[in-house]
């Protein structure tokens, strides 16, 4: 029961974290991921979800998290909610990993709840 309001939450969180992309430098990728994570989220709560493209969209969104850790500061981390700026160094590296470790661990949480009501 608290899985179905916490996938309806993520619902929303990832619709409006892709809305938000429209300033980004890269817009379509970010978009793209949490558009992913999205309709991943959607397709579970409808009962459609197969835990195939659920494992393939945390499978990147966890490889592309690991390739952001060398770039990552205690300092981006510290700084990461105190403003919509990107003052401090490290800032949007923190949280663009932030961003992918929730994709990740969400649509990895999905993926394995679907394959065990499956199999």
């Amino acid at each position: 029961m608290i899985l179905r309001y916490l996938n309806y939450l993520m619902i929303i969180m990832f619709a409006l974290s892709a809305i938000a992309q429209y300033n980004d430098p890269n817009p379509v990728i970010w978009a793209s991921i949490y558009g992913a994570a999205f309709l991943i989220s959607l397709l579970h709560a409808i009962g459609n979800l197969n835990w195939i493209p659920a494992a393939l969209v945390a499978i990147i969104a966890g490889i592309w998290a690991l390739t952001i850790i060398p770039d990552l500061t205690t300092s981006g981390f510290r700084y990461i909610f105190d403003e919509l700026q990107m003052r401090a160094i490290g800032v949007e590296d923190a949280r663009e990993f932030s961003g992918l470790l929730i994709v990740f661990l969400w649509t990895g949480w999905l993926s394995i709840s679907n394959y065990r009501t499956k199999s």
